[in-house]
């Protein structure tokens, strides 16, 4: 069901999404990209609208390895069912904004952005 160029696809891709006692969410995503090679996000956040860092396969090992500061994001909440995110860059500006609606039902999250495809991801 998502919009994705011929070729550029993710070969597959698992979510994760825990809601903690102390009011933080840690979403932690891994999987597979078009050609096959391994990806990975992780981040822990409130709907506060302050910046949280997104670790990936690429920044954790630079954070690691040089201590620079991976790209952050804030979540607001819309409403019960959808998140806005704003992408920041390492300097804090807002690069794109994306909005993850959950279906009523719990099974489907749609993923819409002006500067990338439509994504459905349907729970399994």
């Amino acid at each position: 069901k998502s919009q994705f160029a011929a070729g550029t696809a993710p070969q597959m891709q698992v979510r994760r999404l825990q809601s903690r006692g102390d009011g933080f969410v840690v979403f932690t995503q891994v999987g597979l990209d078009a050609e096959g090679s391994p990806t990975f996000i992780q981040t822990t956040y409130r709907f506060d609208g302050r910046p949280y860092p997104e670790y990936t396969q690429s920044s954790l090992a630079e954070f690691a390895a040089m201590g620079m500061t991976p790209a952050k994001n804030i979540y607001r909440l819309v409403d019960a069912y959808t998140v806005e995110i704003d992408r920041l860059d390492t300097n804090g500006r807002v690069t794109a904004t994306s909005k993850q609606s959950m279906s009523r039902d719990g099974r489907s999250l749609t993923v819409t952005s002006a500067t990338r495809p439509t994504q459905i991801w349907d729970k399994q």
